[in-house]
């Protein structure tokens, strides 16, 4: 249980849904000056990868479709 889910936030809006482990969440992207949120954590990957899929359907982020 080591993985996590997180979104990447720029002017108040989610710009990117991602899971990982480690520092994923905090390695450099092509934009700047975003946020990170952490939005579970502790997860196997497969709830991770479960629960990345249904943010970014929630969310429509449209760097993930």
């Amino acid at each position: 249980m080591e993985y996590y889910t997180y979104i990447h936030i720029k002017d108040n809006q989610p710009i990117y849904v991602g899971k990982g482990k480690n520092n994923r969440a905090y390695t450099k992207r092509d934009y700047d000056n975003h946020n990170v949120k952490i939005i579970d954590k502790n997860l196997s990957e497969e709830t991770a990868l479960e629960l990345e899929e249904f943010l970014i359907q929630e969310t429509r982020c449209e760097r993930n479709l």
